[in-house]
């Protein structure tokens, strides 16, 4: 049996209290990201509007810390176990990155999934894939989130086998 001697009890008990002492520096940034995704739903206009109309919305910042690229707003939904609408944009935050400020003109993605694989979790695509802007999701918001006013014809009563797993709430 081997003992450890003091000097290296001292070294370890002041190592684990430094680790004590900074784990929880990612609890006020955590707590930042929160408060700028609420802000990005409350300020950017059809972002609030895709929230209310479609409830189960995901929202997510890349780049979050402006550090190597600049922060980008992700919204996703899964609808009527099939499709998937993203709408994507460069934004600003305030220096306390906890508040928006401004954002690019946005990308709305609309695509419909064809099947899921269950070994890797991935979607395979369908036939439907939309790309499109401020000025058609306008019309979209303007018939309370009816994606036909893209002139589609969304397959409502057809969902993919597993999408709600994928896609909870869809």
């Amino acid at each position: 049996m081997k003992f450890v001697s003091c000097d290296c009890r001292i070294r370890f008990g002041a190592l684990f209290l430094f680790l004590l002492l900074t784990c929880g520096c990612s609890k006020p940034r955590a707590a930042a990201y929160d408060k700028a995704i609420e802000s990005g739903k409350t300020s950017i206009p059809f972002i609030t509007e895709m929230c209310r109309f479609y409830p189960s919305t995901r929202n997510s910042i890349s780049y979050y810390t402006g550090e190597h690229a600049t922060p980008t707003w992700t919204s996703k939904v899964g609808l009527h176990g099939r499709y998937v609408l993203v709408v994507q944009m460069e934004f600003k935050m305030d220096g306390s990155r906890q508040k928006v400020i401004s954002w690019s003109d946005p990308t709305f993605y609309l695509y419909e999934v064809d099947r899921i694989v269950k070994d890797s979790n991935s979607l395979v695509p369908g036939n439907l894939s939309l790309k499109f802007g401020l000025k058609e999701w306008n019309r979209v918001a303007n018939n309370n989130g009816d994606l036909g006013s893209l002139g589609v014809t969304l397959k409502k009563d057809r969902p993919v086998t597993g999408f709600e797993g994928y896609w909870p709430g869809s």
